[in-house]
């Protein structure tokens, strides 16, 4: 089942039966002050005898993907450290193959597809060795904004904000 940031479903659980591939590639790069990462997914499972009939139906599909990237801007992680932070990302959700007219039900052949892109700016102060607190704003945008697959019907483009408090032991 995919989600959004605040927790609401944009693409409902799927009947899956079988083998379940996952394949993945990250990159990681940290020169001094500045950092960037990213990852590339791709799960496929299989969908054996799960049709209405009994039947095998197309793949499921999942890929997920993301770019981030932080600069510390006074170049330490201590008291009064800031670093500023963003991330790009995509979750995408359909079928293999896509026979007849997609339905958003669990067990059809052509799973009508979905993806949450996000967008997010962050700010990290580290108010002291045991304390970061974490402020986000963060953009969605679905790319199917149905009734029952967007948190606001009508709406596919969604802001929250985040802060976060993080504690170290």
């Amino acid at each position: 089942q995919g989600r959004t940031i605040s927790g609401s479903a944009f693409y409902p659980a799927v009947w899956v039966n079988g083998r379940r591939i996952r394949r993945g590639v990250e990159l990681s790069w940290m020169p001094g002050p500045f950092s960037l990462k990213s990852e590339a997914v791709d799960v496929r499972e299989d969908r054996k005898g799960v049709g209405v009939r009994g039947n095998d139906l197309p793949d499921s599909i999942s890929r997920a993907w993301y770019a981030s990237g932080t600069w510390n801007v006074t170049g330490k992680k201590e008291a009064g450290g800031v670093e500023l932070a963003f991330r790009y990302e995509q979750l995408r959700f359909g079928s293999a193959e896509h026979p007849g007219l997609p339905s958003r039900g669990n067990r059809a052949a052509n799973i009508l597809g979905n993806s949450d892109r996000v967008l997010t700016f962050g700010v990290n102060w580290y108010a002291n060795r045991w304390v970061k607190i974490q402020a986000n704003s963060i953009r969605e945008k679905l790319e199917d904004k149905q009734l029952g697959r967007s948190p606001q019907p009508g709406r596919d483009l969604f802001w929250t904000h985040v802060v976060r408090v993080q504690l170290v032991m």
